[in-house]
Parts: C-alpha cells; structure tokens; sequence
C-alpha cells in the first residue's frame, strides 16, 4: 500500500538567485507579465530579491513552475500545507486556482500588506528562540508585539514595529533567547495588517475558484480547507491571526503522513518537520538537482 505523503509550500526567507534553476528548462510558464529581463534583475539584487512586492509574487511562481514539472510524475498528495504566503501556492497544487490567478492574488495580497506600513513607523519580523512561549509572551505584551508564527514550544516569529522590536530584542537577549531579525518589512499575521484584509478579502472573492484535488491546511488553525469560502476566510484571516505551523506538523502525522516534500525556495519546512518528526521522510526540492531525481526520490518513498 502507497504511503500518505504532503507537499510543503515556503513561504519568504529563502529566496535566491537560482531558485528558476531546476525547472528552465520545462515546458512551464514563469511570471509571464515579468519577461526575462526583468527577472533576472530582480534575481541578482539582493534588496530587489526580498522586496515584498517581488518576493510574494516570486515565491508563488517558484513553487507553481515546480509543481506543473513535478505533477505529471506524481500521484495525488494526501495533504498540502503552505507557510505564510505559500498558503497561496497550496490552493494551486491542490487545482483550486489557476497560476495566473495566485500570482495576480500575490501582487494584490502584497500591495496590500505594503499599504498597511506608515511612514515613519516601519515593521519589522523576528525569529525568537531559547524560550518556551510563556516566558516570552510578557515581553512582547510590554512591547506590543505579537506572535506571527508559532514552530515549536520554543521557536517562534514575533512582528511589529522596528522600534518596539529592537526594544525588545534587548530583553529577550538578556534572558537567554536566541533573536534574528527576518529579510520582511511587513509584520505578517499581526493585528498591524488589518487595513489589507477587506482588500485582500475582495480580491480573493473575485475569482474563478475550482474544486479541490486535496485538502489544504489552513495555518491559522490546522483546519482541512476543502470549499472555497472556507479557502477565502482562512487566507483572509491569516493576514493577522498567528499561523499555528506546529499544529499543521501535527496534523499531517496525525492524518497518516508519512512522507513530506516542501517546493522551496529552501528547506526550512521540511527541516523542522523531520526534527519534529524524525520517522518521517522529508526533503525540499531545493536539495536536488534535477526534477527526475525528486520524482524518483519521493516515488521510493512512497511506495
């Protein structure tokens, strides 16, 4: 009997200059409205690379060019789950949306998320370690900051404005956390970006939504998505609820998972779930070479 398996879609952190790499040479269709020069500009400057407004588009693309090259070789994943803005690319592996439509959603879903940075108040994300969350909570209620990702008991990504930030940074340090600052000037999955979620709400309301070929785990609650209305309200409500990813972990075990691969860019969503979960077989697609070798990887796998 075939093993369950997920696909893992990344969210911003990990971009780099060669994430097209693995599949220029498919027959797939990449940011169409960017044309070549474009891309590889952004590809090649760092600060062009990690803008929001490129990296949100830029991060669907990557993972839909991989699936359309992975999909034909594949049977159907049990499970999809994606990290921040790859909950996005989740509803296009599971057929939901077209790839057309999520990066137009991206541009949008950034644009908005952009407007709700003032000037004068910039944001800033931070990953906290070393602490269990109940040592840190009062910190980050003294600075007004708030939980935008939860991984583990002790790892955790806090967001707010760069001021309270930094102030608490020096707290945290103090005690013994483990603090890096995140390449993103919008406090995702924070209170601070309720201005987008009517936008956002609006624009995701406005397409062509299909049914699905697999559930999707909402990340702000681990929740199987499998109907459009529920799909809307829990990316509208991710904008600034915490997104639970330790729950989605779990919950993929708990569904039978046994296998997991994440689309990239990077590895980090296959690297936390394989110390979580060290018998479950885990790898991203950054880690190969070629789009045969992940087809042959994850088919021994699963059987």
């Amino acid at each position: 009997m075939s093993k369950r398996y997920a696909i893992f879609c990344s969210g911003q952190g990990a971009q780099h200059a060669t994430m097209f790499g693995l599949t220029e040479q498919e027959p797939v269709q990449i940011l169409p409205d960017w044309g070549d020069e474009k891309l590889h500009e952004i590809l090649v400057d760092p600060a062009a690379l990690f803008a929001n407004h490129n990296a949100q588009p830029m991060i669907i693309a990557v993972g839909l060019t991989r699936w359309q090259a992975l999909r034909p070789h594949l049977p159907t994943p049990s499970l999809i789950a994606g990290y921040s803005v790859g909950e996005l690319t989740a509803y296009g592996v599971a057929g939901a949306l077209d790839d057309a439509t999520l990066i137009a959603l991206a541009e949008q879903r950034a644009a908005a998320m952009n407007r709700c940075v003032h000037d004068g108040q910039p944001h800033a994300m931070m990953a906290v370690g070393g602490l269990l969350v109940a040592q840190i909570l009062p910190i980050l209620q003294a600075h007004d900051l708030s939980i935008a990702i939860q991984n583990h008991r002790d790892r955790i990504v806090v967001g707010g404005l760069v001021a309270d930030c930094t102030a608490a940074e020096i707290s945290l340090t103090a005690r013994g956390a483990v603090c890096q600052r995140l390449p993103v000037t919008v406090a995702s999955h924070t209170p601070l970006m309720h201005e987008a979620v009517a936008h956002f709400g609006a624009a995701l309301g406005r397409c062509n939504w299909a049914p699905m070929s697999a559930p999707v785990l909402a990340g702000v609650d681990a929740q199987k998505i499998r109907t459009a209305p529920r799909a809307i309200a829990a990316l509208q409500a991710q904008l600034t609820a915490t997104i639970h990813w330790q729950d989605c972990m779990d919950a993929c075990v708990e569904n039978g998972v046994e296998v997991v691969l994440e689309l990239g860019p990077g590895n980090a969503l296959s690297r936390m779930m394989g110390e979580r979960y060290p018998e479950v077989a885990c790898r991203s697609v950054d880690e190969f070479r070629r789009v045969g070798a992940v087809v042959d990887w994850l088919l021994r796998h699963v059987g």
